[in-house]
């Protein structure tokens, strides 16, 4: 599809009756914002105008990828019906906005001339509804359920041939759990624009594998509703492989090691017994040499909860109850200095008389002001 500056349809590919129902001659020549969504109209607007660059010396960027809701006269059951009994069928449009040179005018005077021609010419593809896709999928392909908040509710089984998954390790996970940190904004707007419009196009992004690595995915989302009040229930995916996993060595996310899920519970309460070995070394040998190295386990889990019914004086008070096992062994020099008491907290406000006052790290006491001997 071709549309002008202005949003007029100056070319149609022959196949647009079979995704709309509409045919060339009655779409042709005619505004589209004619017959797309009036929600869509100034996102429409906003990508038929040409865009700025970060600077004078660069170009301004031409490529353009969007959903769009157009008209269609296409039942499900494949029948025809009549323009004003048209549905709105979501569209993934990619393309770029092109800007031909101006032609000589036809004016005597050589500054006499015709403003450049600018166009957005665009690739639509309609998306298929979950219920129209052809089983089995292709070898590369998955199929995944979600609730509303993208929480997994059903998960294909050939998810651990894919990325080491077992579907009972997924349900009731986050899908942003296993997105590459450098991609999550990229699928929230698409998520976005799901949850706006009812189906979107990801582009693509990188899933993160079991044991660590990521794999490249697309994924065409759908939400389904129920029949009889048309309320939302759930989203469908269907998830596209792209790669094999990539950099099978590198963990990025808590979710690729066997301590899968700690990140959505609370912190277990702190062991009994002593460090374990390697935590600490020799406190009389001089400074104090904290291991940070990971160790066979997986990577340490440094949290800190603040539960809301908790009030700031009994935070203060023991601020080691609320910390995870690994963050306690971290902060125990600060906990219980070798050689020494723990720090205990003063019971009530600092004394007035100080000429400099400190802000204290919070959960931490301020150090004791006596005078120093002379």
């Amino acid at each position: 599809m071709v549309l002008s500056g202005d949003g007029d349809m100056i070319y149609l590919s022959d196949n647009v009756g079979k995704h709309l129902g509409l045919g060339q001659l009655e779409l042709l020549g005619h505004s589209v914002f004619d017959f797309v969504h009036p929600c869509d109209h100034e996102e429409l607007q906003d990508v038929l105008s040409p865009r700025q660059g970060f600077s004078k010396k660069r170009t301004e960027p031409t490529e353009r990828c969007f959903a769009l809701r157009m008209k269609s006269t296409l039942t499900a059951r494949g029948r025809t019906v009549n323009l004003k009994s048209a549905t709105w069928k979501v569209l993934h449009c990619a393309g770029h906005l092109r800007t031909y040179g101006a032609g000589p005018g036809a004016g005597p005077g050589p500054e006499e001339a015709e403003p450049p021609l600018r166009c957005l010419v665009l690739i639509c593809e309609a998306i298929p509804h979950p219920a129209h896709v052809e089983a089995p999928l292709g070898s590369s392909a998955l199929l995944t359920r979600h609730s509303m908040d993208m929480k997994f509710t059903y998960c294909d089984d050939r998810m651990v041939e894919v990325a080491g998954y077992t579907p009972a390790e997924l349900l009731g996970c986050s899908v942003y759990e296993y997105v590459h940190a450098l991609d999550s904004d990229t699928v929230s707007r698409s998520v976005h624009t799901l949850l706006s419009k009812g189906q979107a196009v990801t582009g693509q992004y990188r899933f993160l594998a079991k044991s660590g690595g990521y794999l490249w995915t697309q994924t065409q989302a759908t939400v389904i509703s129920n029949s009889k009040n048309a309320q939302p229930e759930g989203i469908v995916c269907v998830h596209f492989v792209l790669s094999c996993v990539e950099e099978t060595g590198v963990v990025l996310s808590l979710e690729q090691t066997e301590r899968q899920g700690e990140g959505r519970r609370l912190p277990p309460p702190a062991p009994p017994g002593p460090l374990p070995t390697g935590a600490l070394d020799d406190p009389d040998a001089g400074d104090t040499i904290i291991n940070l190295s990971f160790e066979l386990r997986g990577p340490r889990l440094l949290a800190f909860l603040h539960p809301a019914h908790v009030s700031e004086a009994d935070l203060q008070r023991d601020p080691r109850r609320f910390c995870s096992p690994d963050l306690q062994r971290l902060l125990g020099p600060i906990f219980d200095p070798p050689g020494g008491k723990g720090v205990e907290p003063l019971p009530g406000p600092p004394p007035k008389a100080s000429t400099a006052p400190s802000r204290p790290i919070k959960g931490i006491s301020p150090p004791s002001r006596d005078p120093l001997p002379v």
